[in-house]
């Protein structure tokens, strides 16, 4: 859905910016918008078995530097990132 959205103008000008950067023109656009549109289940289910079934399951939690003793209670490894 956000695909269709309007944007802010800031965020449409820096959207459209690096778009001309990437080559990524109005006409990529639309096929790329075509192709997701064209997902199916069955595409999904495919990619899914593929790449995803039988793989070990992983969590992870992005949370605030106050959250550690929930995010830990959970048993969740904390590992803190400096910004």
């Amino acid at each position: 859905s956000g695909m269709d959205k309007p944007g802010s103008p800031a965020g449409e000008a820096i959207k459209a910016c690096f778009a001309n950067l990437h080559n990524r023109g109005e006409a990529w656009q639309r096929k790329m918008r075509a192709a997701i549109l064209a997902v199916t289940i069955a595409d999904l289910q495919r990619v899914a078995k593929q790449y995803l079934q039988g793989q070990k399951h992983v969590r992870s939690v992005l949370a605030p530097y106050d959250k550690e003793q929930q995010v830990s209670a959970l048993g969740f490894k904390v590992c803190k990132i400096k910004s």
